[in-house]
């Protein structure tokens, strides 16, 4: 009986790691397309680090998780080693006909970064445009902010400049 215990135990240890896995540190993810077509995204990560809160932004739907550890990553106040969330992200739901359709952002990642067209068809998942922008109070002359992506949707003030709301903001885009 203690044989057959063991193997069993180390099966299921082996299950559970890899069913859990690390892909959410892999800053690549294979996608297939409807056609049966496959490529590589670039998922991008930046950290929000204003005020007394740091967190972690991806441009697939997931927030609040650290991307190099897999940890928390919404650290509050900033500096504490104290953490609020493990991991957050945007789920939607709708009904299309008799379907009810959801995409999740959470610990699995059904989002990439990019858009869909009026046609339906995704657009900008291997794009290096669509990552996270990032500007910060008082900076003018960082990538970011001289290259902001108003093309994309990225809020402008009356001038055509950048929008800052607070002492950092973040834009990205994602389907």
């Amino acid at each position: 009986m203690r044989r057959f215990k063991l193997p069993v135990f180390i099966s299921l240890c082996v299950i559970i790691i890899y069913a859990f896995g690390f892909n959410d540190r892999d800053p690549k993810k294979i996608i297939i397309d409807n056609n049966g077509n496959s490529g590589v995204t670039v998922i991008d990560s930046k950290k929000m680090d204003a005020n007394n809160i740091s967190t972690w932004y991806r441009n697939n739907g997931n927030f609040n998780r650290n991307p190099t550890t897999g940890n928390s990553g919404f650290e509050w106040p900033k500096g504490s080693s104290k953490f609020a969330r493990y991991a957050s992200g945007l789920w939607i739901g709708a009904i299309v006909g008799n379907d009810t359709l959801v995409a999740v952002a959470e610990f699995d990642y059904e989002y990439l970064p990019g858009y869909v067209d009026a046609n339906g068809n995704p657009q900008g998942k291997d794009d290096p445009m669509y990552r996270i922008y990032t500007i910060n109070k008082g900076d003018t002359t960082s990538e970011d902010y001289l290259n902001w992506p108003v093309s994309q949707g990225a809020y402008t003030d009356e001038s055509g400049k950048p929008l800052l709301m607070g002492d950092q903001t973040m834009f990205f885009f994602y389907y």
